[in-house]
């Protein structure tokens, strides 16, 4: 569930910049930038533990990097390459399981 809030949460922050309140886009990136960190190290601890391939943490990070410099930027269309990153995560977990079910019979 970690891992959804930062791509939600940028979803919202392009739908408010959109909709013309800029500030509070920006209050939610940065409302996102910790919960965006917090996702990575969750992936760099399943990581440690087996429980993942490595590649995992390359798009949980990517997307802690889309949320930073969408920040930074006060761009929060920068952001919605988290969605982009999420799918990339989900679709390396699918594989990953795949590999562990076969190296388990």
């Amino acid at each position: 569930m970690l891992r959804l809030a930062p791509g939600g949460l940028s979803l919202v922050a392009v739908l408010l910049a959109w909709v013309g309140a800029g500030g509070a886009a920006l209050g939610v990136l940065l409302l996102a930038v910790p919960l965006a960190a917090a996702a990575v190290l969750g992936v760099v601890a399943e990581v440690v533990d087996h429980e993942r391939s490595r590649t995992a943490v390359g798009p949980a990070a990517a997307s802690l990097l889309l949320i930073v410099l969408a920040a930074a930027a006060r761009r929060p269309e920068l952001a919605l390459g988290c969605l982009v990153c999420l799918a990339f995560d989900r679709l390396g977990s699918l594989s990953w399981a795949r590999v562990r079910a076969v190296e388990s019979r």
